[in-house]
């Protein structure tokens, strides 16, 4: 009886080994399993939130989500979903190998970054509970990585003013202005008139601005102050008034899409002292790319590195350093229900 049962138990043991080993897989990174329902998963948690779609499909560059049946996704937003878990995946066993772990505040600074990436607080809350988390943990796992990465050889960020007199030519076509927004050529006319006088502009911008949305109350609760930037940035029209304008002197009404608008140049080119926030933030964005450019360096090693095998019907991988990443077949990927099939393109 003892011999029975042994061979009852081993029996199932090896129907259990062959069942694990036939699970529908997506990819394998280093012979660990990506499986075909995770991939379906995340495809279906995005497919289901309608704002996160359009954020994509109408961000810079577009991406187009679905396909043109019912049910379908893009094969080339397949790949692109099914890249970023193989990425996901060498970050996590990395982290593993360096015996790292990802604490409550990298998760807290996570949830942060997800709210914006996706669009914030309510996009994201469309999306299930667990994917919400699959997504902040991602985020603290490449954040912890890459914070490790930068501390093997740091960047020493520049000196402020010395970046400031290294780019003095670039800050010199900025301009710092003000303005006031009104939604008609009437009241701006009025508006002009009263400055005219002697009324404070200021003063004008705070009472009268329309540009007084979002939680620091606009332009109109700093006396209209916009700051001090490169006219470029601005629309057409309020660029050109800009570009041709006195410092001092207060435009005639010009009218953009978003209304009417007094303009006052009040430096041009800024000092030091007007920019210092813009400096210290292009400064920091340069210490970012410098840690983001190793990051990238590892992952190309990484990928390397590893085997990493497809499943045929999200097609190849391609390890070319300039455009790594899952290769999509030329079909069409239609997802109906929880099962994910290819069919020949028209």
């Amino acid at each position: 009886m003892n011999k029975f049962f042994a061979s009852l138990l081993a029996l199932a043991l090896v129907v259990l080994v062959a069942c694990g080993s036939v699970t529908p897989y997506a990819a394998t990174v280093n012979k660990e399993r990506l499986t075909q329902s995770e991939l379906e998963d995340e495809l279906d948690a995005i497919n289901k939130n309608d704002d996160y779609v359009k954020l994509l499909e109408q961000g810079q560059p577009p991406v187009t989500v679905r396909g043109k049946g019912k049910d379908t996704f893009n094969p080339t937003f397949v790949a692109r979903v099914l890249t970023r878990e193989i990425f996901y995946k060498l970050v996590s066993d990395e982290l593993t190998r360096r015996k790292l772990k990802v604490d409550a505040s990298a998760l807290a600074a996570a949830k942060q970054s997800v709210v914006q990436q996706v669009g914030g607080d309510q996009v994201l809350a469309k999306f299930p509970a667990g994917y919400r988390s699959s997504l902040e943990r991602r985020t603290a796992q490449l954040n912890t990585l890459t914070e490790a990465l930068a501390k093997v050889d740091p960047v020493k960020p520049p000196d402020p003013r010395a970046f400031y007199a290294d780019n003095k030519a670039t800050y010199d076509t900025y301009a710092c202005v003000s303005h006031i927004l009104v939604k008609d050529k009437a009241t701006a006319d009025d508006l002009a008139a009263r400055i005219g006088r002697g009324e404070d502009f200021a003063t004008l911008a705070r009472t009268q601005s329309i540009d007084n949305q979002g939680p620091d109350g606009g332009s109109a609760a700093k006396g209209g102050d916009l700051g001090c930037a490169d006219p470029a940035g601005y629309v057409p029209e309020f660029a050109a008034a800009v570009k041709a304008q006195a410092v001092g002197q207060v435009s005639a009404p010009v009218q953009t899409q978003f209304g009417f608008h007094i303009i006052k140049v009040t430096a041009r080119p800024p000092t030091y002292e007007q920019v210092q926030a813009q400096v210290q933030q292009q400064v920091e964005q340069q210490v970012q790319e410098a840690s983001q450019g190793k990051l990238n360096t590892w992952l190309q090693d990484a990928v390397k590195k590893a085997t990493i095998k497809i499943n045929p019907r999200y097609g190849t991988f391609s390890k070319n350093p300039n455009d790594f990443g899952v290769v999509p077949p030329k079909s069409k990927l239609v997802k109906t229900g929880s099962t994910t099939t290819t069919s020949p393109q028209p």
